[in-house]
């Protein structure tokens, strides 16, 4: 993929078009961008304010899965980006992991979901 997508994604994505909505979230990066004419896949991993943990998250009100598949999903067109699957990884500024959601196994046409939280040492896991 181009990285004049990547690049512009990026900054749309970190403009204040998604902050002034979820002021903690700090930055947004686009890991992976692949298009074809078959599937589409996007990573990417949000980085938020470090008093945000995956047991409070909603209480401070940010809605990581909502934030991606409306708010990020919406922006898309802009960019030229159409994508079927977008997966994403939160961590804290300090690096703590928060939660995520990607697709694993299955096929392109039948992939599973599969939703990541922090273990008791706040490293990712399922």
């Amino acid at each position: 993929m181009s990285n004049y997508k990547i690049e512009s994604l990026t900054k749309i994505l970190n403009s204040t078009l998604i902050t002034d909505i979820y002021p903690m979230v700090k930055k947004i990066q686009v890991d992976k961008l692949e298009e074809d004419e078959l599937s589409s896949y996007m990573h990417l991993t949000i980085l938020v304010d470090n008093d945000i943990t995956h047991d409070n998250m909603y209480e401070k009100e940010f809605d990581p899965h909502y934030m991606v598949e409306y708010h990020v999903k919406n922006l898309l067109p802009y960019v030229s980006v159409n994508t079927n699957y977008i997966g994403w990884d939160v961590y804290t500024t300090d690096g703590k992991y928060v939660s995520g959601y990607d697709l694993v196994g299955g096929s392109v046409f039948n992939p599973r979901d599969r939703y990541y939280k922090p273990d008791e040492d706040g490293n990712k896991s399922y």
